[in-house]
């Protein structure tokens, strides 16, 4: 699956800075049993005993191509479930986390979001069969606002 969202409809989240709200807000966004790929340029180890029990079976695990340019070092594939949300609260326990440098949800060979540079300025896109009313209680729980991307190809005068 490779991740290029800004050539397709989509659902365009402004910056967001809670990592916390955000974990807690993903199973209505998405819905429980999709998979979370995170991603970072550094070793998350304070993580793994939070994570260990909801990685993806790795004959479950679908390839996915986030056209960085640098190699990550720490890469998991997680479950999306209410235990996995309730034992990150945990982790978190009322401080401030970034809990991965890239994070995109995936299902079934389909991408449900992409957000490069988490929580430090980079864009959550949201595919566009998510429904708005879903996308906008999303928002109201981590985010001030959201918008439509229909298409941000540039089209030139060959095409």
């Amino acid at each position: 699956m490779h991740i290029e969202f800004y050539e397709q409809p989509h659902w365009l989240v402004s910056y967001l800075e809670c990592s916390r709200h955000f974990v807690a807000a993903l199973p209505d966004l998405v819905g429980c049993g999709a998979t979370l790929y995170l991603e970072s340029y550094q070793e998350r180890e304070e993580l793994l005993p939070y994570l260990k029990k909801h990685r993806v079976p790795p004959d479950a695990i679908e390839p996915v191509s986030t056209g960085g340019s640098q190699r990550p070092v720490w890469i998991e594939h997680l479950l999306l479930s209410n235990d996995l949300v309730s034992d990150l609260e945990s982790y978190y326990s009322g401080w401030y986390y970034t809990l991965a440098d890239h994070i995109h949800c995936y299902r079934n060979g389909q991408t449900l979001f992409w957000f490069h540079d988490a929580f430090t300025g980079g864009e959550l896109q949201i595919a566009a069969q998510i429904p708005e009313e879903r996308v906008a209680r999303f928002c109201h729980a981590v985010a001030p606002t959201y918008r439509q991307v229909l298409s941000e190809l540039k089209h030139t005068a060959t095409d």
